[in-house]
């Protein structure tokens, strides 16, 4: 009876270690998938952080585009009456041809050469 006490000990102290290891294990793969989770989280934040950022910048480049296509506008505009007025001039001076401008744009420049010593 006492043989059979032994090796019942001995089969439940086997079955205890077993059951350590497995133990073990499912806490070592915790740990491991832990450490993944709090990886992934670091990555999220700093995706969140750059799509912010990006948000910010768009938003930036959308009022830009805005602002400048206002101007565009207008430049539109004052191209068109410049080619308006162009046509109407052409029309009421059709024997004319378009003044072409001085040959030395320097003629136009005002000379400050005199005034270096003043």
């Amino acid at each position: 009876a006492e043989h059979t006490l032994v090796t019942e000990s001995e089969e439940y102290m086997k079955q205890i270690q077993e059951l350590k290891d497995k133990l073990k294990e499912e806490n070592d793969r915790n740990l491991e998938l832990e450490e993944k989770s709090q990886e992934q989280i670091k990555e999220i934040n700093i995706a969140e952080t750059t799509i912010s950022h990006l948000r910010r910048e768009n938003q930036v480049n959308a009022v830009q585009v805005h602002e400048k296509t206002k101007e565009l506008e207008e430049l539109q505009k004052k191209l068109a009456l410049l080619e308006f007025q162009l046509k109407d001039y052409k029309r009421t001076f059709p024997t004319h041809k378009t003044p072409k401008p001085p040959k030395d744009m320097n003629l136009l420049l005002v000379d400050d050469s005199s005034d270096i010593g003043a």
